[in-house]
């Protein structure tokens, strides 16, 4: 819309100035005005041209450091200035400009001596030669006045018609100077509106550059606030990956340690077991050394190797009940804790006993209702599994089975195992496989 605008403006102010042009005669009258201030130019720049106005008053000239010449001043002309005509405004350190026509290369203008355009001028416009005559014919007139203000004989020697022609003619030649004067005064002010209506032009090619920078940098911003969009965007998803991960680290943190706590719970738990299988182990027995006592303490918490490492403390403790049961008595050197060890991995002692095997052979009698045949392997491991307390290897535990044989012990004795003597009993009805 402004640059609509600005166009409008453009052809009213042209139409404006051709109007002034037209009318610079009537103004070039009025130049003995009273109101001398109020028609003061500033200095004409370089490339400009000077008003026309004879009065000093109104004459426009150049900047400091510039200097004029004439519009109609030609090369090779000794032709003398016409007053009142305009003169371009030149930096004479440039050199003296000249007006050159339109070449191929070139438009038709004023040129420094090195080539550089000054202004656009039509150098030889119609009627110049004529008005060139003119001012020669007036000259030459007012040198005549001259010669005759010299010489008295012969203005003496003049008739009265020759001196009213003369004074003819110099009327008709002021009047013409006045005419070409007008037309100098209208011409200026065209090319001033051309001037302006260029500056006008340049203005609006300016500001629609402002617009296109406008768009340019409206588009930039546009670009950057999506750029800052975007990096806001991946800051929140790198605060929100770093939040997730602290979090999820810290949970993890938390299981280890609840893990931690609860392997320390169950390690505190098994040393308390441990500490009652060995004060059960050792209640009511005597005469044990402190170094027995320790290697009794440990068989219970570790195991020493094979299977009784596999076997669980609880196991480990009823082996040494069960040694206790066969023999009255715990291991009380390192031989008898040989034999306790063999018993933990399913083998039999060295040493044996008459009375425990007559008691499993009595038991035996009670579950399959028969004598124990000990030349059966099967049933001689079933009186050997209840006398001594013969433990299956870890490997070849079964629960399933384990859990039947309870069944038919309940079933037999009317309760589930609690003691020593009850689990190897039951061992032996699931493991021996002795029957009826």
């Amino acid at each position: 819309m402004s640059y609509f605008k600005n166009i409008l403006s453009l052809v009213s102010v042209f139409a404006l100035l051709v109007l002034v042009g037209l009318l610079g005669a009537s103004e070039i009258k009025a130049q003995t005005s009273t109101d001398t201030e109020t028609n003061t130019q500033e200095c004409v720049q370089e490339g400009q041209i000077t008003n026309n106005t004879v009065s000093p008053e109104y004459q426009n000239e150049c900047c400091e450091g510039l200097e004029s010449r004439h519009l109609y001043y030609y090369e090779n002309d000794s032709t003398e200035r016409m007053m009142g005509s305009g003169s371009l405004c030149y930096d004479p350190s440039q050199g003296i400009p000249e007006c050159v026509e339109e070449g191929d290369d070139t438009v038709e203008g004023w040129y420094y001596p090195e080539g550089d355009l000054l202004m656009e001028f039509e150098c030889k416009v119609e009627g110049d030669d004529e008005d060139v005559d003119m001012d020669d014919d007036m000259d030459n007139d007012m040198d005549d006045d001259e010669d005759m203000d010299m010489d008295d004989d012969e203005e003496e020697e003049m008739n009265d018609s020759q001196e009213r022609e003369r004074i003819s003619n110099v009327e008709q030649m002021r009047y013409y100077r006045d005419i070409i004067r007008k037309e100098d005064g209208a011409l200026y002010g065209v090319r001033k509106g051309q001037e302006l209506i260029n500056r006008i032009e340049g203005n609006n090619r300016a500001g629609q550059a402002d617009l296109d920078d406008d768009e340019e940098r409206e588009n930039e911003a546009r670009e950057m606030v999506q750029e800052r969009k975007e990096e806001i965007e991946r800051i929140r998803k790198n605060v929100e990956d770093l939040t997730s991960g602290i979090i999820q680290n810290l949970e993890q943190k938390i299981e280890e340690l609840q893990n931690k706590l609860e392997e320390r719970d169950e390690i505190i738990e098994r040393q308390e077991e441990r500490i009652n299988y060995v004060a059960e182990v050792l209640r009511d027995e005597e005469g044990l050394s402190d170094n027995i006592k320790v290697a009794l303490s440990e068989f219970i918490s570790k195991g020493t190797k094979d299977n009784s490492e596999k076997i669980g403390e609880g196991e480990r403790a009823a082996v040494l009940n069960s040694y206790k049961h066969a023999f009255g008595h715990l291991p009380q050197n390192e031989t008898e804790i040989e034999d306790a060890i063999k018993i933990s991995n399913g083998r039999f002692p060295a040493q044996t006993s008459e009375e425990a095997e007559n008691n499993a052979k009595i038991q035996f009698e009670r579950i399959y209702n028969r004598e124990a045949d000990m030349n059966n392997p099967n049933d001689s491991a079933a009186v050997n599994i209840m006398a001594y307390g013969l433990k299956q290897k870890a490997q070849n535990r079964n629960l399933g089975s384990e859990l039947k044989g309870i069944s038919i012990f309940e079933d037999i004795f009317g309760h589930v195992p609690a003691s020593t003597e009850d689990w190897n009993t039951m061992q032996a009805i699931t493991y021996s496989g002795a029957k009826r």
